[in-house]
């Protein structure tokens, strides 16, 4: 481990900071913030925009994100039954 930090130290060759892997994904992710709301809005109908988005959520549901009860929410209610809400024992 060392012999090979030394090498590099001493080594003069460019950084490169963004590799291929790097530049597929901003693609990506451009693709997918800009290109496919575009084509849903113009090309897919109200059932089929709900089919992508439902997709979608639950990629980034089950891979990005994590289920946690973070407390009650800071938004004003009157509702009585929001102002009595209970979480659940998998909620806490």
């Amino acid at each position: 481990m060392f012999t090979f930090v030394d090498e590099y130290l001493k080594t003069y060759d460019q950084f490169e900071l963004f590799g291929l892997s790097h530049w597929a994904a901003i693609f990506l992710f451009l693709l997918l913030v800009f290109l496919l709301p575009w084509y849903a809005k113009n090309h897919l109908n109200k059932d089929k925009q709900n089919k992508v988005g439902i997709a979608l959520g639950l990629i980034g549901d089950t891979i990005f994100f994590k289920k946690r009860w973070y407390g009650r929410s800071t938004t004003f209610t009157i509702n009585p039954d929001e102002l009595n809400f209970k979480p659940r024992y998998s909620q806490v």
